[in-house]
């Protein structure tokens, strides 16, 4: 009889054991698909994000380039000019660089070395 319960209480800890298992994968496999869609939502926003950052600078650049070659504009603010150019030129940079981080976190971009 006690080899009996034995075998019972084996089988009982072992079939625990097992839902405890199962349990934890299912939980690590929810964890990893919520960190894959957040991860998805991050890349969609930094996209949308970029451009929306990014298109606004396009014309300021140009009206910026074309305040650069004409000749009405006073040498005093030449140098304002052409400080507020090299700015935005920076953030154009800085937000190429947070789309390509995007990129490369995704797997849309590869790094070569």
């Amino acid at each position: 009889m006690s080899d009996v319960t034995t075998r019972s209480t084996s089988s009982n800890t072992d079939l625990a054991a097992n839902q405890e298992t199962e349990k934890v994968l299912q939980d690590l496999q929810k964890a990893k698909q919520e960190a894959e869609d957040a991860s998805r939502a991050k890349d969609r926003f930094l996209a949308v994000l970029s451009h929306e950052l990014r298109t606004p600078l396009t014309p300021v650049l140009m009206s910026l380039a074309a305040m650069e070659i004409n000749g009405d504009v006073p040498e005093a603010m030449r140098g304002d000019i052409a400080m507020i150019r090299r700015n935005v030129e920076l953030e154009v940079k800085l937000i190429d660089d947070l789309l390509d981080l995007s990129r490369i976190t995704s797997g849309k971009l590869m790094l070569r070395t």
